[in-house]
Parts: structure tokens; C-alpha cells; sequence
């Protein structure tokens, strides 16, 4: 009985560590995505090093993945500009508009 006791103690140890690593790794993984598909980190807009030519970053409003402007797709509304990083993030957005 205590053989069996001490698997089971070893078992549950190890799935606490393997959980405890997936939401370590999870919490350090972000993507942009881009109509091109995936690529990079997702970062905040501004993160870019100033004067390395790094591209300033937008926020998609459907899925709330962070591009790069110059690869979105641009939608101007009015005054202001919205930013997507698909044809189905816009066609998402728009159904959500219309009901």
C-alpha cells in the first residue's frame, strides 16, 4: 500500500510542475498576426526601439491582436482609422456591427 501511495504522490507532483510550466511558457508566448499569416511577438504599440525604423503597432479591434500598421488592413471610419489582421477579422467586425 505504501509503494502505491508514493506513485501517486509522484504523479500528482509531476502534473502540478508540467501545469505549472505550461502557464510559465504561455504567459511569455504572444504572436502578431498578420494577413500574411503568423510571425513574431505580439507586442503593445510604441514598444519598438525609437530610431531603429521599427514599425509602429496597431491593435485589431475584432480579435485584439496587436500588427504592424503597415501590414493590416486599413479601414478608415470618418476621422479616425481601424486596423485589422484579416479579411475575416473585418468580416467579423462588420457582422458584429450590423447584428
Amino acid at each position: 500500500m505504501g509503494l502505491l501511495r508514493l506513485a501517486l504522490w509522484v504523479f500528482v507532483i509531476l502534473m502540478v510542475i508540467r501545469l505549472i510550466g505550461r502557464v510559465f511558457r504561455a504567459s511569455f508566448h504572444f504572436e502578431v498576426i498578420t494577413p500574411r499569416g503568423r510571425g513574431g511577438h505580439r507586442q503593445p504599440p510604441g514598444s519598438g526601439t525609437p530610431g531603429t525604423g521599427a514599425a509602429e503597432m496597431v491593435q485589431d479591434p475584432s480579435c485584439g491582436a496587436w500588427i504592424a500598421a503597415d501590414q493590416a488592413i486599413k479601414v478608415n471610419a470618418g476621422a479616425t482609422a481601424q486596423y485589422f489582421c484579416s479579411q475575416e477579422c473585418l468580416n467579423n467586425y462588420r457582422r458584429k456591427l450590423n447584428g
